[in-house]
């Protein structure tokens, strides 16, 4: 853990993919950059859909 001033400083960030949303924070070594999903109805969908997108287009490939 680093601080300043007696604070407490998280060098990693975790990311929403999909709005850019802040997620949280994580204590690492060097500044770095999570991603993952958060919690916001149009991020689940938006998941969903790229997920079905993924399944549509290796299906299509496979057929070909």
């Amino acid at each position: 853990m680093r601080s300043i001033s007696g604070s407490h400083l998280n060098l990693g960030v975790i990311l929403c993919k999909h709005c850019g949303e802040m997620i949280d924070t994580v204590d690492t070594d060097r500044v770095i950059v999570y991603y993952s999903q958060c919690e916001q109805e149009l991020c689940k969908q938006s998941a969903c859909m790229k997920q079905l997108n993924e399944t549509n287009h290796t299906t299509k490939m496979k057929t070909a």
